[in-house]
């Protein structure tokens, strides 16, 4: 397939290559295969730790059908488009967060554990978001609860791994997204 030296009489060859660089014989090709070295550990002695600590080893649980049902948690909360949704943000932190609406309002403050009804947002007809974040600049995270069928609670809690949930947006297909 492949030829160990090169011919001075090719043509191309002996134009390319000098000749004090071919080779007058051909040059043996070894191959020798790397060896890990694992000290005393031979790989049968690794092949029968394996097996001793498997066989102690408890059953298996029995399989579950890979369904969404079992791996997926809970559904996304979903309200009627074109419904009146009350919503309530709720801050179960230790500090003081500012609570916006997207439609112009001046933010307005939320004391820890209080709640506050949201007026502006009332219907899933047109998007719309709420925007909040703590004063001193601490992560928050958002936990959606669907009361009843028309009363959204947004409960604002303390997040100590950043990043931080910084707002809602209710979608006039009645989803609400978190950002």
């Amino acid at each position: 397939m492949f030829k160990r030296q090169a011919s001075p009489s090719h043509p191309v060859l002996s134009r390319l290559i000098p000749s004090c660089l071919i080779p007058s014989r051909p040059i043996p090709l070894t191959l020798t295969p790397i060896r890990p070295k694992l000290g005393h550990l031979t790989l049968t002695t690794l092949a029968g730790i394996s097996m001793l600590v498997g066989g102690f080893a408890l059953p298996a649980a029995p399989a579950q059908a890979g369904t969404c049902a079992s791996n997926c948690g809970e559904p996304p909360i979903k309200f009627e488009p074109g419904e009146y949704i009350a919503v309530q943000v709720v801050n179960l932190t230790e500090g003081l967060i500012e609570v916006q609406e997207s439609q112009g309002s001046d933010p307005f403050p939320l004391a820890p554990g209080r709640v506050m009804q949201l007026e502006r947002l009332g219907t899933t007809t047109v998007n719309s978001s709420v925007i909040f974040w703590d004063t001193l600049g601490l992560a928050l995270k958002v936990k959606l609860v669907k009361e009843d069928d028309n009363t959204l609670r947004v409960e604002l809690h303390p997040n100590y791994q950043p990043p931080s949930d910084r707002s809602i947006y209710l979608r006039d297909d009645g989803q609400i997204d978190i950002f």
